[in-house]
């Protein structure tokens, strides 16, 4: 998972890109997730999302 330094509201950003890697070297891009699909897949408002 990849994480960005916390901006100030409305610049946040929303969504979390998920990478993967075979070899632990070169990653690609595997998916990406907005608040909205975790919104709609979870059913409940997402307000932020947050990655360490």
């Amino acid at each position: 998972m990849a994480i960005r330094p916390r901006k100030p509201a409305p610049a946040r950003e929303t969504e979390v890109k998920i990478y993967s890697s075979s070899n632990g070297e070169d990653f690609y891009l595997k998916t990406a997730l907005t608040k909205e699909d975790l919104s709609r897949d979870m059913e409940t408002e997402v307000l932020s999302i947050e990655g360490m």
